[in-house]
């Protein structure tokens, strides 16, 4: 992919019934992935009351490692508050995409975590926790 080919750099954040639905897109920056940080922290916090969960198309995302001392100290103050969550899901474009953000997420022990490649696994977990959702028209391809 050329510089040309490359997306635009973006993110969407979208409820639908107890799902907050999140598409990750392009090579991001430290202020692009601040102010997803703030956007997702404010839906979780509106989320909290009741079971819900998380699902992230990131095959579109052109993710890179960033070393702790890099991030900003706006960065450092988010708080995700993930009381109620329970599901987490990551829908990659290959098994090791990300791989340096699963601590974050996994440490959480009292909610499912999965990742693949394969959109039906993620389907699966929903039924198996009777989610009721449906794909956002912005996820179809």
């Amino acid at each position: 992919m050329t510089k040309k080919d490359t997306p635009t750099p973006y993110f969407s954040i979208e409820v639908i019934g107890e799902v907050i639905w999140i598409k990750l897109v392009g090579a991001w920056s430290v202020p692009i992935d601040l102010k997803y940080m703030t956007q997702l922290s404010q839906v979780m916090a509106k989320m909290r009351k009741k079971s819900w969960s998380i699902l992230v198309d990131m095959r579109q995302w052109d993710i890179k490692e960033t070393p702790t001392e890099d991030l900003s100290p706006e960065m450092a103050n988010i708080q995700l508050d993930r009381r109620n969550q329970v599901l987490e899901a990551w829908w990659l474009k290959d098994k090791d995409q990300a791989n340096f953000l699963v601590p974050f997420v996994a440490q959480d022990r009292s909610m499912q975590f999965i990742r693949s490649t394969d959109f039906s696994d993620i389907q699966a977990a929903l039924e198996s926790k009777k989610i009721k959702t449906h794909m956002p028209t912005s996820w179809q391809e």
